[in-house]
């Protein structure tokens, strides 16, 4: 009486449904677990990219404040320039002495 193309109703109209909605919970699931990942992945990328760039910042606030702590002029002379002016002061020394 009826064809391939046609279902019979009744208790086998719950049946399709029943399969339906089944399917349709396997894909959400499978989608759910896609994003899952991809979204675990973009947030662990951001977060790699906001310590490096805070880590810059920081990294080059430090020197800055290094700079700023160093004398402009150097605590110690070159030793040669020392010796040279040691005998200086020494024959001044010498010449008013005599």
């Amino acid at each position: 009486m009826y064809g391939d193309g046609f279902s019979r109703f009744g208790g086998d109209f719950y049946t399709y449904i029943y399969s339906e909605v089944g399917a349709i919970n396997r894909s959400i699931k499978s989608i759910g677990i896609v994003l899952a990942t991809y979204f675990g992945m973009l947030f662990m990328i951001a977060g790699l990219l906001t310590t490096i760039h805070y880590g810059k910042k920081c990294s080059a606030a430090k020197i800055d404040a290094a700079a700023s702590i160093l004398p402009s002029v150097p605590i110690m002379k070159n030793s040669a320039e020392n010796t040279e002016e040691d005998n200086t002061a020494e024959n001044t020394k010498e010449s008013q002495g005599k």
